[in-house]
């Protein structure tokens, strides 16, 4: 197995809400997040659950609350817009989405871009579409981007061992992924290397 360590991703990303929630707000964690998901994978489930841990009630950011919505991950684009649209009319003062993947978080951007709000959106895995929204500076802001090409390169590593007899060293290989906004996005392609703690820079 070639996965992603995604409480570590979690932590990433909700540090990015959070450090720029408290950009907006003279340097107090303020505000309202909407966690866009669909629970229907134990990365997924880690992803949100690790947010919602990170802020609220008893943590150190009590002022950052969240809304949770669930949409239907067989039309995850279409639905997440439609659903994110209707959070934010029924509640202008949400100040940020937190989508659990990169489609998610493509149609929340697309309902944030289309009214035309302040709030921005945050997601996971990189996809080139993520990447190009990053790029293009509207509301999608940041993603944990997978290093796929380092995924890939793993994969072939392995088959080769395993072609030639031998045994890897490892059952389980981790990934890092890099949080990826607008101060870092590559001009073109995937991002890859290692990742490392970034702070919103406004």
């Amino acid at each position: 197995s070639i996965t992603g360590l995604e409480f570590q991703s979690a932590a990433r990303v909700g540090q990015y809400v959070i450090d720029r929630l408290s950009a907006q707000n003279d340097g107090t964690a303020a505000g309202t997040v909407l966690v866009v998901n669909a629970r229907v994978t134990p990365s997924l489930r880690q992803r949100a659950d690790a947010f919602t841990a990170m802020v609220g009630p008893d943590t150190e950011f009590p002022d950052i609350t969240t809304e949770v919505i669930e949409v239907d991950i067989a039309n995850a684009l279409a639905d997440s817009q439609a659903k994110v649209e209707q959070a934010i009319q029924a509640n202008p003062e949400i100040d940020a989405v937190y989508a659990s993947f990169d489609t998610i978080g493509q149609g929340a951007a697309a309902a944030v871009d289309a009214a035309g709000g302040p709030q921005f959106v945050v997601s996971f895995n990189g996809d080139s579409s993520a990447l190009d929204m990053i790029r293009a500076g509207g509301s999608f802001a940041a993603t944990a981007a997978n290093d796929l090409e380092g995924t890939a390169s793993i994969a072939c590593e392995l088959f080769a061992q395993l072609l030639a007899g031998q045994t890897p060293s490892a059952t389980t290989y981790w990934m890092d992924s890099p949080l990826v906004t607008a101060q870092n996005v590559p001009a073109s392609g995937f991002a890859s290397g290692a990742g490392a703690f970034q702070l919103y820079l406004p």
